[in-house]
C-alpha cells in the first residue's frame, strides 16, 4: 500500500511517458517534495488491470482506456491531459517488415487495447479484413517492433518511437490511422478513498511539467530516458511538444465513444461500446467534474 505522501504510478514506456520518466531522471519529483514509485508495464492491458486492482494510484493512459475502465468502475478521475497532439502524424501506423509478407500476413497487435482498435481501422484503409490475416498478441511495444524487424511477423501496429526505429531498419508504412486524435493521453487517478491528497497530486503534476520543460530544453534527454528503459530510438524520432494541462471536453469523449463503437465487430467478434444509451456529458462529468 502507498502512504499518504507516495504515489504509485503505472505507465508504459514510449513517447507519451517521457515527461514522467524525465521528471524521475532529473530528480524533479524529489525537488517538489513528492515520493513517486514509477512502475513500468509492458502493455496497456497489464496497466489497466493493475489500476483496477488498486495497485496504482495514478496511471498514464489514453482516453480509450479511460472510458473502458470508467464503464467498469466509476472509481477514477482524470487529473489532467498530457497534451502532445498526435496531429497529422496520427497515433498509430501499420508497418510492414523488411521481408516479403506471407500469403496470409501475420499481424502483431496488443489485443484489448487502443492499438487493437486502431488495427481494425488501419486494415479498413487497406480494404482488408481480420479474416485475411493471422493476428498475434504482443503486448510489449518493443517486442512487437523487434518481431517485425526480425521477420517473426509481417505487419505490426506501432506508436512512436517504436515505429521510427522499425523504419530505420527497413520497414515501411502501409497506413496511418488519423481517425482518432484525442487530446493526448490522460493522467488518471483513483477516486474516493484511493484518491491522492490534493497537495501531493499538485506536487506530482508540477514535477511532470518540470520533466516536460527539461525535455524541451534538451531533446536528447527524451532518447536518454527511453533508452534507459529499453526503448530503442533513432534520429528519425524527436519528442513532441509536451504540455501538461487541460481536460478532455464533452466533444472529445463523444468522439472517442463513437470511434470505439465504429470498430465493431472487431477481432474475435469483439465490438466497441454502443453509444445509444450512454450520455457523453454524464461520462465527462463523472471523469473530470
Amino acid at each position: 500500500m502507498s502512504t499518504a505522501h507516495e504515489l504509485r504510478v503505472g505507465l508504459m514506456t514510449g513517447e507519451k511517458a517521457v515527461p514522467l520518466l524525465a521528471a524521475a531522471h532529473t530528480g524533479a519529483f524529489a525537488r517538489r517534495g513528492v515520493a513517486v514509485r514509477l512502475t513500468v508495464v509492458t502493455g496497456a492491458a497489464e496497466r489497466d488491470a493493475a489500476f483496477l486492482a488498486g495497485e496504482f494510484d495514478v496511471a498514464l493512459m489514453n482516453l480509450v482506456s479511460v472510458l473502458r475502465i470508467h464503464m467498469t468502475t466509476a472509481a477514477m478521475r482524470i487529473m489532467t491531459n498530457l497534451l502532445d497532439g498526435p496531429g497529422e502524424g496520427g497515433m498509430f501506423r501499420l508497418l510492414a517488415g523488411p521481408a516479403e509478407a506471407r500469403a496470409r500476413p501475420v499481424l502483431a497487435v496488443s489485443r484489448g487495447t487502443i492499438a487493437d482498435f486502431s488495427a481494425f481501422c488501419l486494415l479498413g484503409l487497406l480494404d482488408r479484413d481480420w479474416a485475411e490475416v493471422t493476428v498475434v498478441d504482443i503486448q510489449d511495444i518493443t517486442a512487437r517492433g523487434r518481431a517485425l524487424v526480425g521477420g517473426a511477423v509481417d505487419w505490426a501496429v506501432l506508436p512512436e518511437p517504436a515505429g521510427s526505429w522499425c523504419l530505420s531498419r527497413g520497414c515501411t508504412v502501409m497506413a496511418t490511422d488519423r481517425t482518432l486524435t484525442p487530446p493526448g493521453p490522460a493522467l488518471c487517478t483513483a477516486a474516493g478513498e484511493r484518491a491522492p491528497e490534493a497537495e501531493t497530486a499538485a506536487a506530482f503534476l508540477a514535477a511532470c511539467r518540470d520533466g516536460a520543460a527539461a525535455v524541451a530544453a534538451s531533446p536528447g534527454l527524451a532518447r536518454e530516458v527511453l533508452t534507459a528503459h529499453g526503448i530503442e530510438t533513432d534520429d528519425r524520432w524527436s519528442p513532441p511538444p509536451y504540455r501538461i494541462g487541460g481536460l478532455p471536453t464533452v466533444a472529445d469523449v463523444a468522439a472517442v465513444l463513437e470511434w470505439m463503437a465504429s470498430t465493431a465487430p472487431g477481432p474475435a467478434g469483439r465490438s466497441g461500446p454502443t453509444t445509444a444509451d450512454r450520455s457523453a456529458y454524464a461520462i465527462h462529468h463523472a471523469l473530470v467534474g
